[in-house]
C-alpha cells in the first residue's frame, strides 16, 4: 500500500568549494528567497557555522532559522520509522 505520495525536490544548482558559502547571500537573493532553514546536526551546531550562515543570510535579509536535531550520519535502523 502506497501513503500519501508528495514532490521531493533538490536545488538544481550545489555550490561545492572552499569558501562557497561567502556565496550564500547572493544565491537566496538571486532565488528570491525571503525565509531560510538552516537544518544541522549538533557537532556542526557546536562549530558555529549554522549561526555564521544564519547572520549572512539575516544580513542579506532573508529570515532565517536553524535546526539542529539531526542525527549525524544515521543509521537505516534510525531512518526505517522515520520513513513510514
Amino acid at each position: 500500500m502506497i501513503g500519501v505520495m508528495y514532490p521531493f525536490r533538490t536545488p538544481p544548482v550545489i555550490w561545492a568549494a572552499p569558501g562557497a558559502a561567502a556565496q550564500l547571500p547572493d544565491e537566496a537573493r538571486r532565488l528570491g528567497a525571503t525565509r531560510a532553514l538552516l537544518v544541522s546536526d549538533r557537532g556542526l551546531l557546536a562549530t558555529g557555522t549554522p549561526e555564521r550562515l544564519q547572520r549572512m543570510l539575516e544580513g542579506a535579509g532573508v529570515r532565517c532559522a536553524v535546526y539542529a536535531d539531526v542525527m549525524a550520519e544515521p543509521s537505516a535502523e534510525w531512518l526505517d520509522p522515520v520513513s513510514r
